[in-house]
């Protein structure tokens, strides 16, 4: 496959109509977002790529054995070693129809995960969008006032997803805006523009996890839409994950509207990580047995696994009345870092241990 220059961007737009709801391939073809653009035919493009950072988005034509080989190749070649320079571990591929079934053998070598994945879209206009903040709670724009608080404690969550959909915090301050939620000295909640492209942008939101079910969700992200619609975007964009059920009650209740649900594939680079995120998987949809498999495969794969493999591992395996495999990991744990004593006590997964001797054991080797 070979790279289109700027000036050619437009060939590939009729390509990437069924996709043309994420934000993301606008801004990229409108040179908005410093994003790559792949075609198997420079002057009559029939099959097209484009990325940028995490994220690649895959149209046209599939039928040609030559063009998903010459695909695959860019992916390993260019797309990964690209990718990992940026400091990205992971990767989400959006395709069309006639790429969607021939993916995950094309991509078998990194053992690409299919995620149900929804995308909304709201028209703001006549709405109050006034923010209600509960007390205690404190409204601030994420501008370089913020970046300069030193008083926060925080305040890498804030710019982690900055730079992760622009190249700079810079760039950012000057084409994006967002605004985030101060409790004490710490920030537990934010909303932030992503991909504005004329009238149109898309959302990321996230909230601490001991700060949620107070409405601070709607806070923010109703602050942002206010700003948005002051700038004349109304045109605004929310994808989240199928099972995420938390953002799809968010975007429900500010009265965004479903425009697809389809389907996208995920995975990580490191082996480890992959194996065990499918664990994650599992274990959200309580099977735990499956969790409890692909964290064994994952802490066989690379001894030196994050802590948080084990402890999950661990988890899995409490929740399967399994003891000795449970408490074997819950130690090594332990011995790898994991001294959470209040997270371990009111843990539900280790509920039905509290009585027996390992468990006093455990809690007298973090006490």
């Amino acid at each position: 496959m070979q790279q289109l220059t700027q000036t050619d961007f437009a060939k590939v737009r009729p390509l990437f109509a069924a996709l043309a709801h994420n934000l993301t391939i606008e801004s990229i073809l409108q040179g908005l977002t410093p994003g790559q653009v792949w075609v198997d035919d420079v002057a009559a493009p029939e099959t097209a790529v484009c990325w940028y950072g995490h994220r690649l988005y895959l149209a046209g034509s599939a039928g040609d054995l030559a063009v998903q080989e010459a695909f695959r190749q860019l992916f390993r070649d260019i797309y990964i070693p690209a990718a990992q320079a940026q400091d990205k571990n992971a990767y989400v591929l959006h395709a069309t129809s006639a790429w969607q079934q021939c993916l995950p053998t094309l991509l078998a070598d990194w053992q690409p995960i299919a995620r149900g994945r929804l995308y909304y879209r709201l028209h703001g206009r006549g709405h109050d969008w006034t923010p209600h903040l509960p007390p205690g709670y404190t409204l601030r724009p994420v501008d370089a006032s913020l970046l300069a608080d030193t008083t926060l404690t925080n305040l890498d969550w804030v710019t982690e997803e900055m730079a992760s959909e622009r190249p700079s915090l810079a760039d950012f301050l000057a084409k994006s805006f967002g605004y985030c939620l101060q409790h004490e000295d710490k920030i537990v909640a934010w909303c932030m523009s992503e991909y504005n492209t004329g009238k149109r942008c898309e959302l990321g939101i996230a909230t601490d996890d001991a700060h949620q079910r107070k409405g601070l969700a709607t806070a923010v992200a109703s602050a942002t839409i206010q700003h948005a619609l002051s700038h004349d975007i109304d045109d605004i964009g929310w994808v989240c994950w199928k099972d995420n059920a938390a953002s799809i009650a968010s975007a429900h209740k500010l009265g965004f509207t479903l425009v697809d649900d389809g389907s996208a594939w995920f995975g990580f680079f490191e082996r480890v990580i992959h194996l065990a995120v499918q664990g994650n998987l599992c274990f959200q949809n309580q099977d735990y047995a499956g969790a409890a498999a692909w964290y064994e495969q994952a802490l066989h794969t690379d001894s030196t696994a994050p802590t948080w493999v084990t402890w999950n591992a661990a988890c899995a395996y409490a929740r399967l009345g399994e003891t000795t495999p449970a408490f074997t990991y819950l130690r090594q744990a332990i011995a790898a870092g994991f001294d959470d004593r209040q997270h371990l006590l009111t843990s539900p997964h280790w509920q039905p241990y509290h009585d027996t001797p390992q468990w006093t054991a455990i809690l007298q080797s973090l006490a």
